[in-house]
């Protein structure tokens, strides 16, 4: 996939199939370093599809459980299928991306609020999460 897609994107799903173990691999190893090095703000929700098969599934719960928790990943199992997960996996993604653009805006609000005069002449010091991120709006403005 195109990292275009993603490439500023709020949120995004990493979905793996539990009966087949090298879908869960390649999120874990290949899929999340690319979704993070394109858009490392982005919220990203781990799903393990196809739980309407617990006779096939090679991946446990736990396990996809456990690399959401190291990751800092929402989690959720879901059937594509019979539909179950999917609606309280996307809410719970929607609210969390809502979420966390309220407390961005809310920061940014405050810091607006309280402007400090320079003078001509002087240097402003931007701490280096300042400079990466006008460095990454900047970078992914499009011509």
């Amino acid at each position: 996939m195109a990292s275009s897609y993603y490439r500023g994107a709020s949120g995004a799903l990493l979905v793996y199939d539990v009966t087949f173990e090298p879908s869960f691999a390649k999120c874990r190893v290949y899929w999340l370093k690319e979704m993070r090095d394109h858009n490392p703000d982005a919220i990203v929700m781990l799903v393990g599809n196809k739980t309407d098969l617990p006779q096939l599934r090679t991946v446990p719960s736990e396990t996809g459980l456990a690399l959401a928790k190291e990751k800092d990943l929402l989690f959720v199992e879901a059937s594509a299928k019979s539909s179950s997960g999917v609606e309280s996996g996307f809410t719970r993604l929607l609210t969390t991306i809502h979420g966390s653009k309220k407390l961005r805006a809310k920061a940014q609000d405050t810091r607006s609020r309280d402007p400090v005069p320079l003078k001509k002449g002087s240097t402003i010091q931007l701490s280096f999460a300042e400079r990466r991120t006008i460095k990454q709006n900047n970078r992914n403005r499009c011509c």
